[in-house]
C-alpha cells in the first residue's frame, strides 16, 4: 500500500462514524415528521366503547355533574383527569381526547430519549425511534392510541421506569433529585387509576426505595397520594367511589367474571405470560432484564424479586387491553442493556440503521394499501340516531343510549339522561344492596328526565354463550315498561321516540309514500309545495334541510333556492349540485326569514331532483325539515326523518 492509498483509508476510517452520525440524524429527524402524521391518522382509527365511556363521563363531569354519586363509572378517578381538563376548555369529540394521549406519549418518548440509562446519542436516538414505532405501528391493534385507563397506566409506568425506578436499580448515582420526587408522586397516583395498579404501585415504591432518597421519596409519595384524594372529591364522592369502584368490583363484578382469588389470578397472570408466542417473547424479555439487574453487585435480592412481581401483578386480567401496560412496561425495561454503552462499532451502527429505515418505511405509508386500514377503520362521523337526536332535541335536552353504545352521545352532541348512561346487569345487581348511600337507578333518572329519544340495543353479556346468562331482557325489564308506556319504536332501528313527539304537529309519519320530482334542467324548476303546518307558523326559519335524488352521480353545476314568503319578500340561496348526497337531506341557513313557497331554478347546471311526499290524492308536498328560530322543528309527512 502506497502512503496515499494508507493515508486515503485513514481519511476513511476518520470520516466515516460522522457520516453515520450525521446519517443517523437525518433518518431521526425524518422519522419523527413521518410519526406526526401516522399519529394523525390514528385519531380517527378504531372506535372502542370503554373510550367513550371515558369521554362521556368526561363531559358530566365537566358539565357539573358528581363522580360515583350522579355518574356510574367503575374506573379510578384519575382516568378522568385529562378529559375533564380537555372538556372544561371546550367540546371535543374522539380525536381530540386522542391529541392528549399523543401527547403523553410524546412525554414517554422525551422521557426515553433522556432517560439516565441512556448516555450515548446513536443509542438514543434508535432506542426512542423504536419505541415510538411500536406506540404507532403495534399497540393500536390492541387500542394503546386511545384514552383508557389501562394507556394511561402504560404511560405513567414508561416514564417511572425511564426516568425513576430503572436508573434508581441500576444507577443511582445518576438519579435527579427532582425525579425521585416526581417518580414517587406517579407511582403513588397509580391505584387512582385502578385499584388493581395497587400491587405495582407499592413493589415499585420499595424495589425504587434507597436509603440516601429516604426522604425525598416519602414526601413524593405522600403528595401524589393527597393530590389524587383532593381531585377526587373535587370531581366526585369519596363513599362513591368506595362504593362503585373498590365494592362494586370486587364484590358485584366478580359475579361475572372469574372471580379475584389468589390462585385464579396467578394462574392467569401465567397462562397470559406463556400462552401466546408473543407474549412468551416479552416475558424472555423481561427476565432477560432482570438477570442483567441481577448482576450488579449493588443489588439486594429483593429489590428484584419486588419488581418481578410488580411488572408480573400487570397480567392477572388476562391477555386483552389490560396488558396494555405490560406492553408499555416491557417496552422501557430493556434500556438496562445500555447504560454502560458509551460507543456504538461501526457494524452495530451499520445495523441499526437499517432497522431504523425499516421502522421509517413503515410509518411512511408509502407502500401501495398501507392507508386501507385507516379508512377500513375510520371512526363515523354519524348515525341515524345521531342525526335523529340533533333534530327532535335541544342543546340542553338529554339522551339515552342503551346499553353500551357510548359513541351516540358524542356524535349526537347530548349529554345521558341517567347517571347510568350505559346499562349492564350488574348496575341492577348493585341496586340490590346499594352501599354508603350511594345509588343510581336507571328507570328513576329516565321517568325524571323524561329524554325525547332512546336508542336501546339491549346488550346480551357475553353473547356467546347460549342463551346469554345476562341478557338486556333479564334486568331492563323496568326500562322496557317505560318503553312500551310512552315511546314509539322507529321501524328496522332500534330508535324510540317518545309518543307526545311524534305527533301531526311535528309531521312525523312512519308510513313513507315519497317519489322523486323531475330534474331540475335550464327550462325545469322544481316547484317547492310546502306543508300547511308550515304555512301557518308565525315564527320564521332559521334552516331548511331538502332531501335531493341525484341518480348516484355527482351533478356538476350549480342551482339557487328560491324562497318566498307571504308578503312578498324572498330570499335566494346558492346550491353546488356536487355537494348533495342522493337520497339525503341537505341543509341551508335562512335569514330567520317567514317563508310559505320556494321553488329550485337551475343556475348552470342539473340533473337532481328533490323527493317528495304523496298522501291521498292531494298535491305533493317537497320532504324537508323546517327549523324555527325557536329551536323547534317540523317534517313533511310521510318523509323519511333521517
Amino acid at each position: 500500500m502506497t502512503r496515499v492509498e494508507a493515508d486515503s483509508s485513514y481519511q476513511l476510517e476518520m470520516n466515516h462514524p460522522k457520516w453515520i452520525e450525521y446519517l443517523s440524524i437525518f433518518v431521526f429527524s425524518i422519522f419523527a415528521l413521518l410519526a406526526l402524521r401516522y399519529q394523525v391518522h390514528l385519531l380517527n382509527y378504531i372506535e372502542y366503547g370503554d373510550e367513550t365511556e371515558t369521554i362521556v363521563a368526561a363531559k358530566m363531569i365537566a358539565a357539573g355533574d358528581s363522580l360515583y354519586s350522579q355518574i356510574f363509572n367503575h374506573h379510578g378517578p384519575l382516568t378522568f383527569l385529562p378529559g375533564v381538563i380537555l372538556e372544561s376548555l371546550g367540546n371535543f369529540k374522539v380525536a381530540g381526547h386522542r391529541v392528549v394521549i399523543g401527547l403523553l406519549q410524546l412525554v414517554v418518548l422525551i422521557s426515553i430519549y433522556y432517560s439516565p440509562l441512556l448516555v450515548n446519542g446513536f443509542t438514543k436516538r434508535f432506542y426512542t425511534l423504536l419505541a415510538a414505532s411500536l406506540m404507532l405501528l403495534y399497540l393500536p391493534e390492541n387500542f394503546g392510541h386511545m384514552y383508557v385507563y389501562q394507556v394511561l397506566c402504560g404511560l405513567m409506568l414508561a416514564i417511572i421506569l425511564a426516568k425513576y425506578t430503572l436508573p434508581a436499580i441500576a444507577c443511582p448515582d445518576r438519579l435527579s433529585v427532582h425525579w425521585i420526587l416526581a417518580g414517587n408522586v406517579l407511582i403513588a397516583s397509580l391505584p387512582f387509576l385502578a385499584i388493581t395498579y395497587l400491587p405495582i404501585s407499592v413493589l415499585l415504591f420499595f424495589s425504587s426505595l434507597r436509603k440516601e432518597f429516604l426522604s425525598r421519596s416519602l414526601s413524593g409519595f405522600v403528595i401524589g397520594l393527597l393530590a389524587n384524594i383532593v381531585f377526587l372529591n373535587y370531581i366526585g364522592s369519596i363513599p362513591g367511589y368506595l362504593a362503585f369502584h373498590l365494592y362494586l368490583n370486587a364484590k358485584i363484578l366478580a359475579l361475572y367474571g372469574p372471580g379475584n382469588d389468589l390462585e385464579k389470578l396467578l394462574a392467569v397472570a401465567f397462562n397470559t405470560a406463556t400462552g401466546e408466542l408473543i407474549y412468551f417473547i416479552l416475558f424472555i424479555i423481561f427476565v432477560a432484564t432482570i438477570a442483567r439487574l441481577a448482576k450488579l453487585k449493588t443489588n439486594a435480592p429483593w429489590r428484584l424479586l419486588f419488581l418481578f412481581l410488580g411488572v408480573g401483578s400487570l397480567l392477572i386480567r388476562g391477555a386483552n387491553t389490560n396488558t396494555l401496560p405490560y406492553f408499555y412496561t416491557l417496552m422501557v425495561m430493556p434500556l438496562v442493556f445500555f447504560y454502560t454503552e458509551n460507543k456504538v462499532g461501526k457494524r452495530s451502527k451499520f445495523i441499526i440503521l437499517c432497522l431504523s429505515l425499516v421502522c421509517l418505511a413503515n410509518v411512511s405509508l408509502l407502500a401501495p394499501g398501507s392507508k386501507d386500514k385507516f379508512s377500513r377503520k375510520k371512526i363515523t362521523e354519524s348515525t341515524d340516531f345521531s342525526k335523529l337526536a340533533k333534530l327532535l332535541t335541544n342543546k340542553n335536552d338529554r339522551i339515552i343510549s342503551y346499553s353500551f353504545s357510548n359513541i351516540q352521545y358524542i356524535l349526537a352532541d347530548r349529554l345521558p339522561a341517567s347517571g347510568n348512561y350505559f346499562y349492564f346487569p350488574w348496575q341492577e345487581e348493585y341496586n340490590k344492596n346499594p352501599k354508603f348511600g350511594i345509588k343510581i337507578s336507571s328507570c328513576e333518572d329516565i321517568n325524571r328526565n323524561n329524554p325525547k329519544i332512546m336508542y336501546i340495543d339491549k346488550y346480551d353479556q357475553w353473547s356467546w354463550m347460549r342463551p346469554a346468562p345476562w341478557g338486556g331482557d333479564s334486568y331492563g325489564k323496568c326500562i322496557q315498561n317505560i318503553l312500551d308506556e310512552r315511546y314509539i319504536k322507529i321501524p328496522d332501528r332500534t330508535i324510540y321516540v317518545r309518543r307526545d313527539i311524534l305527533t301531526a304537529e311535528t309531521g312525523i309519519d312512519l308510513d313513507i309514500k315519497i317519489k322523486p320530482t323531475s330534474a331540475v334542467g335550464p327550462t325545469s324548476p322544481i316547484a317547492l309545495n310546502l306543508t300547511q303546518a308550515h304555512k301557518n307558523e308565525e315564527l320564521g326559519m332559521k334552516r331548511i334541510g331538502l332531501m335531493f335524488g341525484t341518480n348516484a352521480t355527482r351533478n356538476q353545476g350549480k342551482a339557487e333556492l328560491r324562497l318566498v314568503g307571504p308578503n312578498k319578500s324572498s330570499f335566494r340561496k346558492e346550491v353546488v349540485l356536487q355537494d348533495l348526497v342522493d337520497n339525503s337531506y341537505s341543509f341551508f341557513e335562512i335569514d330567520s326569514g317567514r317563508y310559505t313557497s320556494g321553488e329550485l331554478v337551475s343556475t348552470t347546471g342539473g340533473g337532481v331532483a328533490v323527493w317528495e311526499s304523496h298522501i291521498g290524492a292531494g298535491a305533493p308536498f317537497a320532504c324537508a325539515i323546517y327549523e324555527y328560530a325557536d329551536g323547534r322543528r317540523r317534517f313533511t309527512p310521510g318523509c323519511p326523518i333521517f
